[in-house]
């Protein structure tokens, strides 16, 4: 991919590939033989990349409609898909599908994929929430050139368009449509198209003890976000907790703006600490990604992972060790 995105597909050889990977062209030529199938096992990897990604969307649309949508935003701009490599790579085989069948077949099997996916999911959304006179296909059809559009910006406008800045700018295209299914960015979560930060975080005020115990009282009563043995993926079953989470958090942190929202990711007794560490932290991350894809200002979640040393049930049963892998959430500043 790296020999594609610097060199297009046309000056991309079996000679570059194998000194962008660091291999001898007889590796190369043993494995694929030719270029073009070469080119071609690569724009099928790449499609197979983004399909695999798409289940989870899939799995969260079984629940809830919106949020498969809002899984899908979280698809279409994450760190590991979108890379300006992949990006470009992606475009380079898009402006020849022209000309290959099979670069053709390969891209519209994947369009297809996307475009069968979020017209079901915005239809299920219609239905849900009563609105008359909104055509699903529509809205999916402008999800879908939305998206590639800002995919294009991020590829040749990097100075003034980031991931975030393009999750934003579809989240606000969703409650726009969805306006009882999605709520906007808020003002503290949009930045101007000449910063690229996504990290700022807003000013730092205090609140009080007293105010601060509220909001944990608050907090507790939340469902905790449960996970499968040694996995971190957003589950059915969480999928929903999240959502009735959603507004609560919501409500805490436009209400206090400069407070933050603790994530927390624990894990069960089984496995070295390290490793549940690991874990847990990436449970925090899957919890946060999954808000801010909700549209939760995410410069407001912090996260921290506790790993296996703050267990809620201390049986060893599958029971106590279901309630232990989960990520729960505190006011940030209150007791760890």
């Amino acid at each position: 991919m790296r020999s594609i995105a610097k060199r297009g597909l046309g000056e991309t050889t079996i000679a570059t590939v194998a000194r962008e990977a660091g291999l001898s062209q007889g590796i190369i030529n043993l494995h694929f033989r030719s270029k073009e199938r070469l080119l071609t096992e690569t724009l099928r990897s790449l499609s197979d990349e983004y399909r695999d990604a798409c289940r989870d969307a899939a799995a969260a649309a079984e629940v809830s409609p919106a949020a498969g949508l809002a899984a899908m935003v979280e698809i279409d701009f994450r760190r590991d898909l979108c890379t300006r490599d992949k990006l470009a790579v992606w475009f380079a085989f898009w402006g020849e599908r022209k000309f290959r069948p099979t670069y053709r077949r390969l891209c519209a099997a994947r369009d297809k994929y996307y475009d069968d996916m979020a017209r079901t999911m915005c239809a299920r959304v219609c239905e849900q929430g009563d609105y008359p006179g909104l055509e699903p296909v529509l809205v999916a059809e402008g999800l879908s050139a939305l998206t590639d559009g800002l995919w294009l910006d991020l590829l040749v406008r990097s100075d003034t368009m980031s991931k975030a800045l393009a999750r934003r700018i579809t989240l606000a295209y969703l409650a726009n449509a969805f306006p009882k299914h999605f709520s906007p960015p808020s003002a503290a979560d949009t930045t101007s198209r000449q910063s690229t930060t996504s990290s700022s975080t807003p000013p730092s005020t205090s609140i009080s003890k007293a105010e601060r115990d509220t909001l944990n009282q608050r907090l507790a009563k939340l469902e905790d976000v449960l996970f499968d043995y040694d996995k971190a993926t957003i589950r059915p079953d969480a999928t929903k907790t999240l959502e009735g989470d959603v507004a609560v958090i919501r409500g805490i942190l436009e209400r206090y703006p400069n407070q933050k929202v603790k994530i927390e990711g624990h894990a069960d007794e089984r496995g070295s600490d390290e490793y549940n560490i690991a874990l847990g932290d990436k449970r925090a991350v899957a919890a946060k990604e999954f808000l801010s894809g909700m549209g939760i200002n995410a410069s407001q979640l912090d996260i921290v992972s506790f790993g296996k040393q703050r267990p809620v049930c201390q049986d060893h049963s599958e029971d106590c060790w279901q309630k232990n892998r989960r990520a729960h959430f505190v006011a940030e500043g209150g007791p760890q």
